[in-house]
């Protein structure tokens, strides 16, 4: 990348979060029924996490919720963190109940000592308390409409016809479309690159 080149560092924690409930969300669909983990609740989540977290979070997470306001009470009590070191970073933009914020500098050695600085606020103001957050919102979302759950299903079966997996029914288990993929000899990342096909066409996946 060249100085002059402005470097934007995005932060990363709610991707992490994102991308680990969807693979909890796949994982959880492809177990049988007398197999399946019970999932968290948001209160399980809290309890879990405060005993090794910041006396600061500790006081969110006591009564097993996170409101909107101590979310975004965390959120800038990073970015004033942040702000203490000198990094000003963009306007927080809400996503799907999340706030996002990242800081742009057209210095390398800048970008890196934000990363560094990022990670210490974050594990003091906010990474426990986003988990949790998290599975408030999944707890309290609307489920998604049964036509765009059978469409995301259709674009995962049309994704694995294109990639030579034929003979899979569009609402067959998630089981049996790993296991014909693997039977094709297909690299094992092919149905998860399926589903992420059907989330970008129709943003859900299907739960089973």
């Amino acid at each position: 990348m060249l100085p002059t080149q402005l470097a934007s560092w995005r932060i990363a924690a709610v991707a992490f979060v994102l991308v680990a409930a969807l693979v909890s969300a796949i994982s959880f669909a492809i177990a049988s029924d007398d197999t399946r983990p019970p999932r968290p609740s948001a209160k399980q989540v809290a309890q879990e996490r405060r005993p090794e977290t910041s006396p600061e979070q500790a006081a969110i997470l006591d009564d097993g919720v996170v409101t909107r306001a101590e979310y975004e009470s965390a959120v800038n009590a990073t970015i004033a963190c942040l702000a203490g070191q000198r990094f000003k970073v963009s306007t927080p933009v809400e996503k799907d109940g999340r706030l996002d914020f990242h800081f742009a500098t057209a210095v390398l050695d800048e970008g890196a000592r934000y990363r560094g600085a990022y990670r210490d606020c974050h594990v003091q103001h906010q990474r426990d308390v986003d988990p949790v957050w998290a599975a408030t919102l999944a707890e309290n979302a609307t489920p998604p409409a049964a036509d765009l759950l059978a469409a995301s299903r259709a674009a995962i079966a049309e994704c694995r016809v294109r990639e030579g997996v034929p003979g899979v029914a569009p609402d067959a288990p998630f089981q049996d479309m790993i296991d014909a993929a693997a039977k094709a000899e297909k690299q094992p990342n092919l149905f998860y690159l399926c589903v992420s096909d059907g989330i970008k066409k129709y943003g859900v996946v299907p739960s089973e």
